[in-house]
């Protein structure tokens, strides 16, 4: 794993859930997800459950590549990954070839929209949830991809989410956020 096991959270730090920003997150977006001690175990005990030696498995918003990783630690035949950010879809290039798994591997760098998959997925792990559990307009993605991608018989990672949202005030994050905008 390349993933320290604590994060460090700043105050007033906003991330910006808005589906048009997904290309400009920096790394340090990828970075404090992967830095979330208590969501990467989830998601590695998830998949390591759910995909099983000579599974197909579908990896939606795959970043940095490691739950294709996890995947094919598991035994998975074949990962799809589709990712929209060339930049960082090429680190989930490198890693996976760097650990011998490239001629299992297929990336696309598109929109799912635009994917035609040569069979249907046992597994679909998706990530594109962010910090807020809709960043990335998430349910008409997923939507799309479960009626395309995923067998009847199939598993989604994760299956389902919840959102708490408590009301804050931050000068800092407001005037962060108006800057943005």
């Amino acid at each position: 794993m390349q993933y320290t096991p604590f994060s460090i959270y700043h105050e007033e730090q906003p991330w910006l859930p808005f589906s048009e920003m997904i290309l400009d997150w920096e790394d340090s977006f990828h970075e404090l997800m992967l830095n979330d001690h208590i969501r990467m175990q989830a998601y590695e005990r998830a998949i390591k459950k759910a995909v099983r030696p000579g599974d197909t498995v579908l990896d939606l918003g795959t970043g940095t590549g490691i739950l294709s990783q996890w995947a094919l630690e598991a035994g998975a035949s074949h990962v799809y990954a589709i990712e929209m950010d060339a930049a960082i879809l090429e680190r989930a290039i490198e890693r996976i070839s760097q650990l011998g798994f490239a001629s299992r591997f297929t990336p696309f760098n598109c929109l799912s929209y635009d994917v035609v998959l040569p069979e249907k997925v046992d597994v679909l792990i998706s990530e594109i949830i962010g910090n807020m559990a809709d960043n990335e307009d998430f349910q008409p993605v997923l939507n799309d991809a479960f009626a395309r991608f995923l067998k009847p018989s199939g598993q989604a990672i994760p299956y389902a989410v919840s959102s708490y949202i408590t009301p804050i005030s931050s000068n800092k994050a407001y005037s962060h956020i108006r800057e943005a905008l």
